[in-house]
């Protein structure tokens, strides 16, 4: 069995399979595990991991202890007291074989251990059992235990340790997380001792919200545990809980990983593949509807996805199309936010920056931050702080914040040589780092293949650190791919009375009530900006902290971030005005950010579409700003092209009719003209003469559509 499939979701599901198939069952080479559950559930597990443990290795035979905790500080603190208390029970009384005993166990049988009647050790602090030694207790060959820790983020050499045989005359002790789990083999493993726990990473789909909970682990993978005592031969599998506990709480199957995380790059590349109606396919294991609109609703938000035209009124997103910048998003091998944060940084000269910072954002837990890394910890991390802070710099490169440090981390490993003791000097993990060297070439070489093969973007291993306008770039470029992640500092007159202690450098955070805060390691963290884009938010302890913070100017959001924004009205003060640039008509405007509506500083956005809108389009295109070739005309004209936007303006009929021509042909922006002069020449010219003496209709005939 598998603790990762469960066949029912494909054999029962008649969308998939109108007629139940058949199963084929392959069963594995797997020796026999008896099983051995507590008689009470312990409320520390940890301590009872650890009693277990001493108890295995001082009264049975020889043989490997596989031991499984939930989380990367509970295998270092239960290896701490493994190391620490294990001279204490060496056992220094020879192994005497008896009538009632063998010098090894037999491969084919499994005898009993009752473990429950061995006089525990005193680890912890802990009492010493009431209950004495039975007379059938087997005594261990071992004179110590050879400790090793195994756990996701552990260096490759490191994890290779519990591969190795054991020094002589010691027996092999693994602790490990449920990265265990899975189909590997470790020589030598007889006696399995199981938490029951596992740590689960939980994202709220309303909030984003990130917590990591421990639990019961699933029946599944209890036996998925239990089975690696029985890789290489017979062995035992000590469940540290009742059988009632696990018959009870224990559920079947682990939540499938599609109805626990995020699914906007499973829905993009739907999407590429023109499956557009993804809450109608028929899935093996749904996500639900509520994961399926917050994956949509960011894809829009990303520029990803677009309601077309005609069902826009309907306010459907589950009707929503790929663009072509989706399109080139769903090329690389990354999610949508760092796909979109690639796609914007190719018009600018800072692809070399994005792809690092991507790659570096990409990869969890890139700083040293635990004591068993490294010898002096307090000391070293001190020296760490501080270079990170010189990392930051000064100006708009302390504004980048968090992701200055990173990139820095980046160049500084690359520089220096790329060697573990590099990072131990940095304060970085050597892993990680190798991780992010591999992911900086498969993106640089996914982007020579969409954008162009001919022109190669290198890995640049002597990177040099980004200037100021190279920062502000990229400060946009992360607001871009997460414009849904916007905090904001909470003004004095919005804390509560009597409430200041709580509130203090708190900031607000979407849609939740309670203040969020800048986590202590920040760089950021003294500094206090008003606005800050975060990569995640995550809660220790009931507070919640922000990780991956940058500043952002407030006059950005609305730009990059239009459909998260609420414009109120458009201002008539400052006008109005045609941008050369975009070839649009722009507006003043007043608007707010979110649901919050935090008030946004007054900027300039594409005007909406309207009539009044058609009305400035005509003027400025008769003023000979959206296409030069009007310029020479204007002085000739019989009208003012101001005429366009006065309240009498009705009662000329040029204006009128050259009003109608545009909405008709819904021309509001330059591209859309010239689009439609490729079609019809012609276009707009009779409107056009309306607004010139007669005498003057050949010529503009002749030059007619002006460039």
């Amino acid at each position: 069995m598998s603790a990762t499939l469960r066949i029912e979701d494909f054999t029962s599901n008649k969308a998939l399979f109108p007629r139940t198939p058949a199963v084929i069952h392959v069963p594995t080479r797997q020796f026999t595990v008896q099983m051995h559950f507590n008689k009470i559930t312990p409320k520390n597990y940890l301590e009872a991991a650890y009693k277990k443990v001493l108890q295995i290795h001082k009264r049975l035979p020889v043989g490997g202890i596989l031991v499984f905790v939930t989380g990367q500080e509970e295998v270092k603190q239960l290896c701490s007291q493994l190391k620490a208390n294990t001279q204490k029970i060496i056992n220094t009384e020879p192994f005497l074989p008896s009538r009632k005993r063998k010098t090894s166990l037999p491969i084919t049988t499994l005898k009993e251990f009752d473990l429950d009647k061995i006089q525990p050790n005193k680890p912890f602090n802990s009492e010493k059992s009431d209950e004495g030694s039975s007379d059938d207790e087997e005594k261990s060959t071992s004179e110590s235990l050879h400790v090793v820790p195994l756990y996701s983020m552990l260096s490759v050499k490191d994890q290779q340790k519990v591969f190795a045989p054991p020094p002589p005359n010691t027996r092999l002790c693994v602790v490990a997380t449920n990265v265990a789990e899975t189909s590997l083999t470790i020589p030598s493993v007889r006696y399995v001792v199981d938490s029951g726990k596992v740590k689960l990473k939980l994202w709220d789909k309303l909030t984003g919200v990130q917590t990591f909970h421990v639990s019961w682990t699933s029946k599944a993978s209890a036996e998925q545990r239990a089975g690696r005592a029985g890789r290489t031969g017979p062995g035992h599998c000590y469940r540290l809980y009742s059988s009632a506990v696990y018959h009870t709480e224990f559920p079947e199957f682990s939540e499938p990983e599609i109805k626990i995380r995020p699914v906007e790059d499973m829905v993009l590349l739907m999407k590429s593949m023109s499956i557009n109606r993804v809450r109608r396919f028929p899935y093996p294991t749904n996500p639900g509807d509520t994961q399926l609109v917050s994956a949509e609703n960011l894809l829009l938000n990303l520029g990803a996805i677009e309601i077309p035209r005609e069902m826009e009124k309907t306010k459907k997103i589950d009707v929503t199309r790929i663009t072509s910048l989706g399109k080139t998003m769903a090329h690389l091998p990354l999610s949508p936010r760092f796909a979109r944060m690639l796609a914007i940084s190719f018009s600018h000269d800072v692809l070399e920056y994005v792809i690092s910072l991507v790659a570096a954002l990409s990869v969890k837990e890139i700083l040293l931050d635990t004591i068993q890394e490294s010898e002096n910890f307090h000391q070293s991390k001190s020296k760490w702080s501080q270079i990170y802070r010189k990392w930051a710099g000064t100006g708009s490169s302390l504004l980048l914040g968090d992701n200055m440090v990173l990139l820095r981390a980046v160049g500084a490993f690359e520089f220096d040589g790329g060697s573990p003791e590099s990072c131990l000097k940095f304060g970085l993990r050597f892993k990680a780092m190798l991780e992010i060297r591999k992911l900086r070439k498969q993106v640089a070489t996914d982007i020579n293949l969409i954008v162009n093969p001919k022109e190669e973007t290198a890995v640049n291993p002597q990177m040099k650190p980004p200037n100021d306008e190279q920062s502000n770039l990229l400060r946009q470029i992360l607001l871009s791919g997460f414009p849904d992640r916007i905090a904001r500092r909470i003004y004095e007159n919005e804390i509560p009375a009597g409430e200041a202690k709580k509130y203090k450098n708190g900031y607000w955070c979407g849609e939740l009530v309670e203040p969020v805060f800048i986590h202590s390691d920040s760089v950021l963290r003294s500094v206090g900006p008003e606005w800050v884009v975060y990569q995640e938010a995550f809660e220790i302890n009931e507070k919640i902290y922000l990780r991956g913070v940058s500043a952002i100017d407030p006059h950005w959001i609305l730009p990059i971030a239009p459909n998260l924004c609420n414009i109120e009205k458009t201002l008539e003060d400052p006008p109005p005005f045609f941008d050369t640039l975009t070839g649009t008509v722009k507006g003043h405007v007043k608007a707010s950010y979110g649901k919050q509506h935090w008030e946004l500083p007054v900027c300039p956005v594409e005007y909406p579409t309207s009539a009044e809108k058609y009305k400035l389009f005509g003027q400025y295109l008769l003023a000979g700003e959206i296409i030069q070739g009007f310029k020479a005309w204007v002085p000739k004209l019989l009208s003012n092209p101001t005429l366009m936007t006065k309240s009498w303006a009705r009662l000329q009929p040029r204006t009128q009719v050259l009003l109608q021509a545009l909405c008709s042909n819904k021309i509001e922006r330059r591209n859309d003209l010239l689009s439609m002069w490729d079609k019809n020449p012609k276009l707009l010219l009779q409107e056009y003469l309306m607004w010139l003496p007669k005498d003057m209709h050949e010529e503009i005939k002749k030059q007619w559509p002006p460039s």
